[in-house]
């Protein structure tokens, strides 16, 4: 793995790989895509490392605040993973209704626990990190982004600061808002006000 972020001159944003450190045992185990029948996943147990990219929007150097965020994530993630992990049982609580009572599922959902709290472990896989260049109290949003049984197209980015979560949406929902970010997220609504955290 790199022990530093390196410079990709495709995307214009620094890269550095690290170990899979943010909510490893969530392995995505099923899958609901085109259709309203649940699958099993393709089983994959190699532990595989999460990419972060330094998103660059107004630099082209990694900034302090940015530094920050990567060094809290290494330093912190137990405590990331349990705030994620909080809102990944929420969310697919709130996903899973309307197939528990569907027949075609009922074996599926047998098999993969899926009514238990703990169903979000085999409904939600941590695909990377962004962090992203905007500071707040000198360090710098991220975002996780995750693949789900629910959405294999536009997946699932969750947005942070620290170990809050503040936002959640599509893989380029917050991405590409540059300074309007946190005004982005005091507007919009999620799944339900006690679901995320406030820092402004």
């Amino acid at each position: 793995m790199n022990s530093s972020p390196i410079f990709n001159e495709k995307t214009g944003e620094y890269e550095i790989e690290i170990p899979r450190i943010i909510a490893p045992h969530c392995k995505q185990l099923v899958e609901l895509w085109d259709d309203p029948k649940l699958r099993k996943s393709k089983i994959d147990n190699e532990a595989y490392p999460l990419f972060v990219n330094i998103v660059q929007w107004n630099n082209t150097e990694i900034q302090a605040w940015q530094n920050n965020a990567l060094q809290y994530i290494l330093s912190n993630a137990d405590m990331i993973s349990r705030r994620l992990e909080l809102f990944l049982s929420h969310l697919s609580g709130q996903e899973m209704q309307y197939i528990f009572d569907d027949v075609v599922n009922s074996d599926i959902v047998s098999e993969f626990s899926l009514r238990d709290k703990e169903a979000y472990k085999n409904l939600f896989y941590v695909c990377g990190l962004s962090i992203l260049d905007y500071p707040h109290q000198e360090f710098a949003l991220y975002t996780i982004e995750l693949s789900y049984a629910f959405d294999e197209e536009h997946m699932l980015s969750v947005l942070m600061h620290k170990d809050k979560l503040l936002s959640h949406g599509g893989i380029t929902d917050f991405r590409f808002r540059g300074n309007g970010i946190l005004e982005h997220v005091k507007s919009s609504v999620g799944i339900s006000d006690n679901a995320h955290d406030r820092i402004v």
